[in-house]
């Protein structure tokens, strides 16, 4: 059996510090996966998933408010995947 590095606290800590969870796993000599459990267990706000790879930003308020010069988008957003939470909700919302 491992044992366990790093508490619950500094495993927070990291990821807010904005450390991967894959090198926060490796040094608390656990799997990603207990990770992923113990951020959510303390309700910690997640960065989207593929954020440290994004070589650019993604504004997630772009549909919160709806313009003519958008209306084209309208015909083709259900063929989009769309990765983000608050994009996502905020189209269905529109729609």
């Amino acid at each position: 059996m491992r044992k366990r590095t790093l508490t619950d606290e500094e495993t927070i800590k990291k990821y807010q510090s904005g450390e991967r969870t894959v090198s926060i796993a490796e040094k608390a000599n656990v799997s990603v996966r207990l990770i992923n459990q113990i951020l959510s267990k303390h309700k910690v706000d997640r960065r989207p998933k593929g954020s440290w790879r994004r070589e650019y930003k993604v504004n997630e308020q772009y549909f919160r408010t709806w313009s003519n010069n958008m209306a084209y988008m309208k015909t083709g957003v259900h063929l989009l995947i769309i990765n983000s939470k608050i994009m996502r909700t905020n189209l269905i919302e529109l729609h």
